[in-house]
């Protein structure tokens, strides 16, 4: 729910759920397969990754593997392209439970946000790098949506295609 890892006694024998439920933490979502992070074993035990706990940062490398330099990027990110013209990187930032579009100008570290509210997970540069597409998904919605959107951050995402459960 909302990002919450949650638990709730079962009756296996009436195959039926017992009580409210309970929130356990905020869980990382993993972008694979739009699940969470998270196992739980037969004896009781459950492994989840929270969301926050995990930063990364970028490395600037050259085609030999030679770092160049650091990148004023480190976060939890998915899907990291670069600009064509190699001066910003579009990426997916999870700061909490959601996904969040973001650009961030490699040059002066400065970040727009792309996305407000939507849970995003893939995003494209267009080829003159204007704009950026990306998936996102409303809150209680089932509709998997591909907006476009300028990547200066100005303006309303247009909206591409919309599709239920993909």
């Amino acid at each position: 729910r909302e990002g919450s890892l949650m638990a709730q006694e079962f009756d296996p024998d009436r195959l039926e759920l017992r009580g409210g439920a309970t929130p356990i933490g905020s869980v990382l979502r993993e972008g694979g397969n739009w699940g969470i992070i998270a196992s739980a074993s037969q004896n009781g035990v459950l492994l989840y990754q929270s969301a926050g706990e995990v930063s990364y940062p970028v490395i600037w490398t050259d085609r030999n593997g030679r770092r160049i330099g650091p990148v004023p990027i480190t976060d939890q990110l998915v899907d990291l392209h670069l600009s064509p013209d190699q001066t910003r990187a579009a990426t997916v930032r999870f700061s909490d439970a959601h996904g969040q579009v973001v650009v961030f100008d490699l040059k002066r570290g400065a970040q727009t946000k792309i996305t407000f509210g939507e849970d995003a997970w893939y995003v494209a540069w267009s080829p003159d790098g204007k704009r950026v597409a990306f998936s996102a998904m409303k809150a209680g919605s089932t509709n998997t949506n591909v907006y476009i959107k300028r990547a200066d951050g100005a303006g309303e995402p247009e909206l591409l295609v919309s599709a239920d459960e993909i």
